[in-house]
């Protein structure tokens, strides 16, 4: 099992000041503890990790593609239908959703995704994902 850099910080000292060195004592009647363990703390920004250690964190990958993808609010009927994530309703002549970030485009969606820029060279990048949402 790999420890993820961010999740599983330092937990709070124990009650007992830490006398059992560490250990987490069970019910008192020698049965086994069944309550959920949870993990904690938080993960670093995708594009703060360096390219060789990017996949040590759920949610980020190497990409070419940065930039912030311009909110499907914000973008005419001709920008919504050619995006992913957003959808036009002629009714309300508006459009709504959530375009895919940048990070998570190919190349070829990149460059026609308003607000995202293929660079030259990979970086790491993507939302990583919370410890909360990690088992």
């Amino acid at each position: 099992m790999t420890k993820l850099a961010g999740c599983g910080g330092k937990s709070p000292r124990p009650a007992d000041g830490g006398a059992d060195g560490g250990l987490e004592a069970g019910p008192i009647d020698g049965s086994v503890d069944a309550r959920p363990r949870e993990c904690t703390g938080i993960s670093p920004p995708c594009s703060s990790l360096p390219l060789d250690r990017c996949h040590e964190i759920r949610g980020c990958r190497p990409t070419r593609c940065r930039g912030y993808a311009l909110a499907c609010e914000r973008r005419n009927e001709a920008e919504c239908t050619g995006t992913t994530g957003c959808t036009w309703d002629p009714a309300a002549r508006r459009c709504s959703g959530t375009p895919v970030p940048c990070p998570g485009l190919g190349e070829e969606a990149c460059m026609e995704q308003t607000g995202c820029v293929l660079r030259a060279t990979e970086e790491c990048g993507g939302d990583p994902t919370p410890c909360e949402a990690l088992s």
